[in-house]
């Protein structure tokens, strides 16, 4: 049964930060069929004027912070149709019936429908998460790889509860999604590949003081996986760059309240 029914002029779908920014450059409601939340630590964005959205220009902005901001502000805007809610998707003619998670049926009638988010390349990237309980203490960020498992691995400072002064580390991976569950691309493997790559890089593990001929002792380095993420490889329909020379509608609605939230900010710019 259907619980409501309402019409919009163009409709958007997809769940990327090209998405978001799309529909935001463009002021048109969007259905996010798949989040696809880029991954913490890992991303970041450079070099792009971002400063309408709030943020300070030259600013590194890691890639989640600009997809909630999008998301925030779409939300706001009542441009981001059931955030966070929705189950399933079907097309019936110049309408979509949308089923929340809440067990309700909306309706939306739309005069032009466009799919966004459509280009995957049959890969697909793997985020394996680990804590560091041996060898977390040093200034490399960065270690990278020619192969396909662990490309590279990211050393960010631990968000784990009452840890202090210490590294965890997410191993990226970029594999054929057919091949994603096969053995030689499993945890265990990843488990050693990193840590292999961080005893190559001359990252010891915590130190066990001063042995015989005064020798500093360590311990072995020890990571332990937490949890594994996988993100398809999707190739955007345009770039954040392309997106960004869109001409803007500036005295919109959505930028007029985008200009009310960060006021300070943009005032400072």
């Amino acid at each position: 049964m259907i619980s409501h029914t309402f019409h919009v002029d163009k409709l958007h779908i997809g769940g990327s930060t090209e998405s978001l920014l799309y529909s935001y450059v463009t002021e048109t409601p969007l259905i996010i069929d798949k989040p696809r939340r880029p991954v913490e630590v890992v991303e970041e964005h450079h070099g792009l004027d971002l400063a309408f959205l709030g943020f300070r220009k030259q600013e590194t902005i890691p890639s989640l912070r600009l997809w909630e901001r999008l998301s925030f502000l779409m939300s706001m805007g009542g441009l981001l149709l059931f955030p966070n809610s929705v189950e399933t998707i079907r097309e019936q003619s110049n309408k979509l019936v949308v089923a929340t998670h809440n067990m309700r049926r909306v309706e939306v009638a739309f005069n032009k429908l466009k799919r966004l988010d459509t280009k995957l390349t049959n890969y697909t990237w793997i985020y394996d998460w680990f804590a560091i309980r041996s060898g977390g203490k040093h200034e490399i960020n960065l270690l990278e790889d020619d192969n396909h498992l662990v490309n590279k691995l990211v050393f960010y400072p631990s968000k784990r509860i009452g840890v202090r002064g210490t590294k965890d580390v997410v191993a990226v991976s970029f594999v054929k999604s057919d091949e994603i569950l096969d053995m030689e691309n499993s945890e265990g493997y990843v488990t050693l590949k990193s840590r292999n790559m961080m005893k190559a890089a001359g990252i010891r593990g915590t130190s066990k003081g001063i042995g015989y001929h005064g020798v500093r002792r360590y311990e072995p380095i020890r990571i332990e996986h937490l949890h594994r993420e996988f993100k398809e490889q999707l190739i955007p329909d345009m770039t954040l760059g392309q997106i960004l020379d869109l001409p803007r509608n500036t005295k919109g609605e959505l930028c007029k309240m985008t200009k009310n939230l960060f006021r300070r900010q943009l005032l400072s710019i």
